[in-house]
């Protein structure tokens, strides 16, 4: 039995201290920005890092790391410090809400790769490092220590960052060890999708398969990761999977996402299918 299907990737996923973050938008940059957000809140100074494990190639500037910002709006001043998928490493800012952006980037860094950002008063400075160990400070283009100045009012919110970089397409980081520093509030991550851009995601589960005969007899096949595939994915079930079922006289088939047997209010998204075939 075979069948397409297109899922969008999960918005954000933990496990243990993995964290796996999808982000769609035009960019965070320009006077308004388009991004997905995992954020708590900081009072006064403090620092947070991460490292960027990898990172879907949408753009040479599609980008995941941390960030310092003062709303959730759009136009939000802020200040990150990311790894981009082919640009390096970047610490950017808006100064003003609804202002232009400004960087400071050391090309040739792709991930795996930390990434680290401190606030001390309205001063931020950047770091990278290989194995979170021995940092680097991010350099201006005279060889002193990369530093930019960005007025917020407390308290700010205090997170990772994820963007395609390309309005048409999700881009997907792996991200682990995320931690921070300072009077920070606020348990398990809270995610925002700022900006106007759309940002699909589906809430993750399986997908099940479901075949019955005239007989009533039916036999279930799951699989774990259709739903939140962000392309086409074929799925080629072997007949063998339906056992029991007299595959000469089927006449119903189900296909449905969570648990067919268990299933669980809340879950979301958009999940097309295509050529069911045998």
């Amino acid at each position: 039995l075979s069948s397409w299907f297109h899922g969008a990737p999960a918005a954000v996923t933990e496990a243990g201290d993995v964290i796996t973050m999808s982000g769609s938008g035009h960019d965070i940059w320009d006077n308004a920005d388009d991004f997905r957000f995992a954020y708590k809140t900081l009072n006064g100074d403090g620092s947070i890092l991460v490292k960027v494990e990898s990172l879907v190639n949408t753009n040479v500037w599609a980008k995941a790391g941390v960030m310092i910002r003062q709303s959730l709006e759009a136009d939000s001043k802020f200040v990150y410090m990311i790894q981009s998928f082919g640009s390096g490493v970047s610490m950017g800012n808006r100064a003003l809400g609804a202002g232009t952006c400004a960087s400071t980037t050391q090309a040739g860094i792709t991930a795996p790769q930390w990434v680290k950002l401190t606030r001390k008063g309205d001063v931020f400075t950047a770091q990278y490092s290989a194995d979170g160990k021995a940092w680097t400070d991010l350099k201006a283009a005279d060889g002193t220590i990369a530093s930019t100045t960005v007025v917020m009012a407390n308290p700010v919110y205090i997170g990772l960052c994820v963007t395609s970089h390309n309005a048409a397409a999700t881009t997907t980081a792996v991200m682990s060890g995320a931690a921070v520093s300072g009077n920070v509030t606020g348990g398990s991550w809270q995610v925002e999708a700022i900006g106007d851009d759309p940002q699909s995601a589906n809430a993750p589960a399986p997908l099940y398969v479901t075949v019955q005969d005239n007989a009533g007899k039916s036999a279930t096949a799951v699989h774990p990761d259709a739903v939140t595939s962000a392309g086409w994915l074929q799925w080629k079930i072997p007949l063998s999977s339906f056992s029991g079922v007299n595959l000469k006289s089927v006449k119903k088939m189900y296909i449905g996402a969570g648990s067919k047997t268990s299933p669980v209010k809340g879950g979301a998204g958009m999940l097309y299918i295509d050529e069911i075939g045998f």
